[in-house]
């Protein structure tokens, strides 16, 4: 297992490499071309998922923005 982590840490993996950005509420919906609080809706209805970082402060990855646009 060790020898994996290194492997990823030098670059060496031939895994694809997934993006580890992460966009505050505001910046993701503007990504998507849609409103902050459509965005918002989604999010309480469980159709994207984000991390809440402290009360109210949210993030959703990159990955999880394609997912729910449909880009892969």
């Amino acid at each position: 297992k060790l020898a994996a982590v290194d492997a990823v840490l030098e670059d060496r993996a031939d895994t694809p490499k997934r993006s580890i950005r992460v966009y505050r509420l505001g910046e993701a919906a503007r990504a998507i071309g849609i409103s902050r609080s459509t965005l918002w809706r989604a999010l309480r209805e469980k159709r994207v998922i984000a991390v809440e970082l402290r009360r109210g402060s949210y993030r959703i990855s990159e990955e999880e923005l394609r997912r729910f646009v449909g880009v892969s």
